[in-house]
C-alpha cells in the first residue's frame, strides 16, 4: 500500500462557475420533452420502446439495459450508466459534447 496526494493547486471549478449566464430561449427545453423516468425494470428490446420515450430527456440521460439489434440481425445486450439529470451545479465541471447525431444527446441540463 502507498498514499498519494494530489498536486493540483488551482481553485477547483464547478459547473456553476463555467455556465453561460444568458442563453437564448431557443435552447430552453419544453417540459413535455422531459418525459417520465424509465418505466422498464428489466432488460427490454429497444425496438419495443415507444418513440416518445426514446426522444425524452429522461431516456437519453438515464441508465439503459436493452437488447439491441444490428442491421445484420445480430442481437446484443447494451448497457449504459445514467448521468445526473438535471445536472448538479455544485459538481465538478466537465467537458460536454453538444448536438451530435441526436438532437439532444449530450446537452447540459439545469433547473432555472
Amino acid at each position: 500500500n502507498f498514499s498519494v496526494e494530489p498536486i493540483f493547486k488551482k481553485k477547483k471549478k464547478f459547473l456553476k462557475d463555467v455556465l453561460v449566464k444568458k442563453v437564448d430561449e431557443k435552447y430552453y427545453i419544453n417540459e413535455d420533452e422531459i418525459g417520465e423516468p424509465n418505466p422498464f425494470k428489466q432488460r427490454v428490446y429497444k425496438s419495443k420502446i415507444p418513440k416518445e420515450i426514446l426522444k425524452s430527456w429522461n431516456y437519453v440521460k438515464g441508465a439503459k439495459h436493452e437488447i439491441r439489434e444490428t442491421q445484420a440481425g445480430h442481437q446484443f445486450n447494451y448497457d449504459e450508466g445514467g448521468i445526473p439529470f438535471p445536472d448538479n451545479l455544485n459538481s465538478p465541471s466537465r467537458t460536454m459534447l453538444t448536438k451530435q447525431f441526436m438532437v439532444f444527446q449530450m446537452k447540459n441540463m439545469q433547473n432555472i
